[in-house]
């Protein structure tokens, strides 16, 4: 998109930390013109993000990438469009959840947030809405898919022997899940990983276009 001045924000737990390190490599490796401007950590539980937008208005960068949930996200987002920065911002997939849009309001249209391929199981999502009265949320399909797999080990094992359980994990290969055709590499990680971009329009995630 041509974004030249990044700023990256994440939360001070493994999650944050190993995506937003993640996010710099692949930044990194692009060899794109792109510089990171701006790089820090926020504490969760007791931030409220008066010094980074402080900081981020000294360094103006077009494009903000931020690692953590939703609660904070709609704070930072509010903070940051209350001072009169209009930066591109990006949330990892655990900013989508509705309760971003309902939090942040007006200050989250336009916002771009990561998150599974759109589900398509009708089926899946009104028992979901039945269940929760709420829309599916941002973990709410592979936690689904990923208790499945749980299970079906289980089944397999045919007992609580938990390191034959993690081996049955392990060893899953395509796996039709709600999230796609599953299967786990060496490391343990999903073979071939599946994002989507949404764009907040209306008050609604929609996929960016």
């Amino acid at each position: 998109k041509g974004f030249k001045k990044l700023a990256v924000i994440y939360n001070n737990r493994g999650y944050g930390s190993s995506l937003s390190s993640e996010f710099i490599r692949q930044i990194d490796n692009a060899k794109t013109t792109s510089q990171i401007v701006f790089y820090e950590s926020y504490k969760v539980g007791e931030c409220d993000f008066c010094k980074e937008i402080s900081e981020l208005r000294t360094k103006l960068p077009d494009f903000i990438f931020f690692a953590g949930d939703y609660g904070f996200a709609a704070k930072f987002i509010n903070k940051l469009r209350e001072s009169g920065l209009k930066t591109t911002f990006l949330g990892s997939e655990g900013v989508f959840d509705e309760e971003f849009i309902e939090t942040a309001k007006n200050n989250a249209e336009n916002a771009l947030v990561i998150s599974l391929p759109e589900i398509t199981d009708q089926t899946f999502i009104e028992s979901y809405k039945s269940k929760f009265g709420r829309d599916v949320g941002a973990f709410s399909a592979n936690s689904y898919d990923a208790t499945n797999i749980l299970m079906k080990a289980i089944e397999n094992v045919g007992s609580e022997d938990t390191e034959k359980i993690a081996k049955a994990i392990s060893e899953t290969k395509d796996y039709e899940g709600l999230t796609g055709k599953l299967s786990f590499n060496e490391k343990g990680d999903l073979a071939e990983p599946n994002f989507t971009v949404y764009k907040v329009v209306s008050g609604k995630f929609e996929v960016a276009k």
